[in-house]
């Protein structure tokens, strides 16, 4: 699985090989796994009104780009998802160029809430052209105080309008 290749990246090169049963070759197991698409994933989420959320959305790539393998750009699919109710909210295709790399991302998006609101949403970025590589960052709304249900409404004075002529000015 793309977390168990990940993970190689947790040890050290000798100890890839270890595991691999091929000393010689930890290192090139180790470089390759470090070829693998990924991001780090952030998410701020600040509400609009009672029904629109705000997500400040930060991704990093944190690969080692070769250009023999990721070519241009690479390309992730990034989805906004409930968990519960198996909804995708948002979907967007994001790409990360060869020239700004590692440069990270920042994206804002308005993704509607429900009542009641579900305890957390997920986002998910899947690269478009590796298999299996893809990230999840569940989003959890326990912070989020959404506003009243009821808006404060100004009450109006029931007023007679006054003539143009109280206005003083002979223009009008």
């Amino acid at each position: 699985s793309f977390e168990a290749a990940i993970s190689l990246l947790d040890m050290l090169p000798k100890e890839v090989g270890q595991l691999c049963h091929w000393n010689r070759g930890g290192d090139k197991i180790y470089r390759f796994a470090s070829y693998l698409p990924r991001l780090e994933m952030s998410c701020n989420v600040q509400p609009v009104t009672r029904g629109i959320l705000r997500f400040q959305v930060h991704l990093k790539p944190v690969f080692e780009w070769h250009g023999r393998w990721h070519g241009g750009a690479e390309g992730f699919w990034l989805l906004v998802e409930d968990g519960e109710n198996n909804r995708i909210y948002h979907h967007e295709y994001v790409l990360f160029p060869r020239r700004t790399h590692p440069e990270s991302m920042d994206l804002e998006l308005s993704i509607p809430a429900f009542d009641p609101l579900p305890p957390q949403y997920y986002l998910r970025a899947i690269s478009d052209s590796w298999v299996s590589c893809e990230m999840l960052l569940p989003v959890s709304f326990k912070h989020v105080l959404l506003p009243s249900r009821q808006m404060p409404y100004t009450d109006l004075f029931d007023l007679t309008p006054l003539p143009t002529t109280a206005l003083q000015e002979p223009n009008y």
